[in-house]
């Protein structure tokens, strides 16, 4: 996931948070990245993935939220420092951990975010946070942050595709699992480390996947900051890997790897990065502010409340052509968390 640096380009290319911040979006053209052994591919969204590769979205869900509770929680944290990173709408400069912290936490303040459904995951509230802190910290062209992006939702993605399941997504959160891995491969690429770095990099990042759903049982907020602590361990992730840190090329696969801590050692096979169609295309931004499972009801009886309007007094009783969508079940939505009586049997 080695990016190289793009020569001249427009202001948007030479500094992307600029650019976000005035509302552009920079460059999104068909890029291919070459390193030795790595290659990724950025296919402009093109209306697939609804504009999954723009974080334009991500940014306005900041400054939306920045008014909630966990929003003025996680901002109270930062750290002034004086250069570090940006904090919409903060008036100092912050550590960049911090940065991304508090960004992602804004990002996932509305619930309001895109979402990868193969993983069951918000990867964008935590790569671009992060991505964005680090791109405040060395040069980095719209480009290669683009690029970078597409990698992290390649490997989050892949990830995520191989190790969730119905079990697993009613206990753990998929964002704190694929978040860290995702986010911490788009830093390690987007500061040109070499494969070994950017190995090490995702392999510290595992070491911190966490998240528990026990919040849908009694309305905490600790799912708001299950992307923050995400973010920042990423970003530090990245670093301690550009500082020389190493960790286990194995952190993912091996015996006591994050996929064999879930029993499924065995699935760690199939993940295939950049194989294919890249994951971010396979993202969709959710149209109701709510969980990714409450998706459908929510979009149902909208539409029946739509359809209701259109049916005027001389066509009552006649069936309206849009009436009728079909509908998507996603297993693990559709099945029961088991009870506290089955949990003790087990």
């Amino acid at each position: 996931m080695r990016v190289p640096r793009a020569r001249g380009g427009s202001d948007n290319e030479r500094n992307p948070c600029a650019a976000i911040r005035r509302g552009g979006n920079g460059p999104c053209n068909a890029h291919r990245a070459g390193g030795a052994r790595v290659r990724v591919r950025c296919a402009a969204a093109g209306g697939r993935g609804e504009g999954a590769c723009l974080p334009s979205p991500f940014i306005g869900c900041v400054f939306e939220s920045r008014h909630l509770p966990w929003s003025r929680q996680a901002r109270s944290l930062a750290a002034r420092v004086d250069v570090g990173a940006t904090i919409p709408g903060h008036a100092n400069a912050v550590a960049p951990a911090d940065a991304a912290f508090a960004n992602a936490v804004m990002g996932h303040g509305l619930v309001r975010e895109d979402m990868h459904p193969g993983s069951i995951s918000h990867l964008g509230i935590v790569v671009i946070p992060a991505l964005l802190a680090v791109a405040e910290t060395r040069p980095v062209t719209g480009r290669d942050f683009i690029a970078a992006m597409v990698a992290g939702y390649g490997a989050g993605g892949r990830v995520g595709r191989a190790l969730m399941d119905r079990e697993i997504a009613a206990i753990h959160r998929p964002t704190g699992i694929t978040g860290p891995i995702a986010a911490a491969a788009a830093c390690a690429g987007s500061m040109g480390l070499p494969v070994e770095g950017i190995v090490s990099a995702v392999a510290l990042a595992a070491n911190t996947t966490a998240g528990f759903n026990q919040w849908a049982h009694t309305g905490g907020s600790e799912m708001f900051f299950h992307a923050g602590f995400a973010a920042r361990n990423a970003v530090t992730a990245a670093r301690l890997a550009a500082a020389g840190a190493f960790a286990s090329p194995s952190a993912l696969d091996g015996v006591a790897g994050l996929f064999a801590a879930f029993g499924k050692r065995e699935a760690a096979d199939a993940v295939r990065l950049f194989d294919g169609a890249p994951e971010i295309l396979s993202v969709y931004h959710k149209p109701v502010p709510a969980c990714n499972f409450a998706q459908t009801p929510a979009q149902a009886a909208l539409h029946a409340v739509q359809s209701a309007h259109l049916l005027s007094r001389e066509h009552r009783g006649h069936r309206d052509p849009r009436a009728a969508r079909p509908v998507r079940r996603i297993r693990a939505a559709i099945t029961p968390v088991p009870s506290r009586r089955s949990c003790r049997r087990r």
